[in-house]
């Protein structure tokens, strides 16, 4: 049968596992699970329906294994433990789901397809999030509030046609890789991405084909050679690559050949004396090193940002910063005989 949790009420228990019946939690509600990361909210059959302006605090664990859990725009789940999908149908519709422990919290299993988060919460003032297995997608806003999420190859973040993300900080980044979906013929966009308590996004601006999907992560250090530059030409070649044998990387791939000038972000340890001398540099595999595009810079010499001039053209390209040679006046004599 169907069990409804009456309006205004609050509900306390250590565990609920729903294995059978209907649970509709009405309008208004906050219902409380739990009181310590042992406990947990488990789905195994049913129906859980959460209604407009409702809550689930779990403290704890959840786990969907089986059943169908259905939310509504308005209302929330809030956990301050592990995050798990092994079975049956996720349909958030509109539920915000925040992740807000104070010990490292994992996400296991795919929340994708029908099971996509429409807007999801990172609030860990632990070490943050890891995408455990699987992947996760969203599709609304993801907002990255204090705590690191963590992926990989293979545990990804996707950001859908729809999703976005808002208020990525130093206490507040993506660690591995992040793909965002269809990105606009001639738009812009900022990946949050950064590692080792360095948050160093990176940007396509003015992209050449619209509709692809575009992926970033960052590095601590150039992913090729550090040692092996342009510097053939003191007009356009560089000196060196910035920081103690080059510091900080950048892999950027797209869906398809694209074009898109790049924006990399500098910090207080990229070693400069004077941040107009900053270059994007873009590596060839063809010549194996690493290539001036040219910069912008805009910022002061602690940390800013650096545009390239060139329009690079590519699938998939390492870029790292680069110093140029730094430019010496002409000598003029104001002496008159």
């Amino acid at each position: 049968g169907t069990r409804n949790m009456p309006n205004s009420a609050l509900a306390v228990c250590d565990t609920l596992i729903v294995n059978g019946p209907t649970v509709a939690i009405d309008a208004g509600v906050t219902y409380n699970i739990g009181d310590a990361d042992t406990d947990l909210l488990l789905i195994e059959d049913g129906v859980v329906s959460i209604t407009n302006g409702s809550t689930l605090n779990v403290t704890g664990d959840v786990s969907f294994e089986g059943g169908t859990f259905t939310g509504l725009t308005g209302t929330s789940m809030q956990i301050t433990d592990d995050l798990s999908y092994s079975g049956g149908t996720l349909d958030w519709n509109g539920t915000t789901v925040s992740l807000l422990g104070t010990s490292s919290q994992l996400i296991d299993g795919a929340f994708t397809g029908s099971g996509t988060f429409d807007n999801l919460v990172i609030n860990n003032t632990s070490t943050g999030v890891t995408v455990n297995s699987g992947s996760i997608e969203v599709d609304g806003t993801l907002t990255l509030t204090d705590g690191l999420v963590n992926t990989s190859a293979t545990q990804t973040i996707t950001l859908t046609s729809s999703g976005d993300w808002e208020d990525a900080s130093s206490a507040s980044y993506i660690t591995g890789p992040i793909t965002k979906q269809n990105i606009a013929l001639a738009s812009n966009y900022e990946f949050p991405v950064g590692k080792a308590a360095r948050y160093a996004p990176a940007s396509v601006e003015n992209v050449g084909s619209g509709g692809q999907n575009w992926t970033a992560e960052y590095f601590t250090s150039p992913t090729e050679d550090a040692s092996s530059f342009d510097n053939s030409d003191p007009g356009s070649g560089l000196n060196a690559l910035s920081g103690i044998q080059g510091s900080d990387g950048w892999t950027i791939t797209s869906s398809g050949s694209n074009s898109a000038f790049i924006r990399l972000t500098y910090g207080s340890h990229n070693s400069h004396a004077d941040q107009s001398n900053l270059r994007v540099t873009s590596w060839d595999t063809g010549d194996s090193e690493y290539k001036n595009e040219g910069g912008t810079v805009d910022g002061t010499l602690s940390s800013g940002t650096v545009v390239s001039q060139n329009l690079v053209n590519f699938s998939t390209r390492d870029f790292a910063l680069g110093l140029a040679p730094a430019t010496t006046l002409p000598v003029v004599n104001l002496l008159r005989r």
